[in-house]
């Protein structure tokens, strides 16, 4: 699961008051079998190795490994290659959108758990259909201070 948008409501984007927590259901047989050596593939017509991160703001900036892609033709082709990727695997995408405007007068939480807490529940729901009886969750680290207020709530939930 990834975020998109700031977790803030002190300063408030009037163009995109919106987060937006992603998470990606893939079945574990198909992410060893199909999804690890289709990325692997990926990254090897790029680069010479498979370590690199294809992290979405470093690739639209082009920072990093994703220096070499400011020329039209490249970045076209590694954005096609990932588009392709996409619509090849199997998964299925889950987003929970909160605006944060409505956030701050609605349940009190921040934003981000608020994201958090209806993303879980749309799993529940979908782990259920399914008849999984687990589920492994793995998440993007997001920041320290970030990360310890998630860990307290957690904690103080669980007394």
């Amino acid at each position: 699961m990834d975020e998109c948008g700031d977790h803030s409501v002190e300063r408030i984007d009037p163009d995109f008051p919106l987060l937006l927590l992603a998470f990606v259901l893939v079945d574990k047989r198909d992410y060893s079998a199909q999804i690890i050596p289709a990325v692997g593939r990926l990254k090897l017509r790029f680069w010479p190795h498979e370590g690199v991160n294809l992290h979405s703001r470093d690739i639209r900036k082009q920072l990093g490994d994703f220096r070499q892609f400011h020329h039209g033709p490249y970045r076209i082709r590694l954005m096609q290659d990932v588009a392709d990727l996409i619509s090849s695997v199997p998964f299925e995408l889950i987003v929970a959108c909160i605006h944060k405007n409505e956030a701050i007068i609605g349940t009190g939480l921040p934003p981000y758990h608020q994201a958090l807490r209806e993303g879980l529940s749309l799993i529940a729901r979908r782990a259920k259909l399914l008849a999984k009886t687990t589920v492994t969750l793995v998440a993007e680290t997001r920041g320290k201070r970030e990360d310890r207020e998630l860990n307290a709530m957690q904690l103080a939930k669980t007394g």
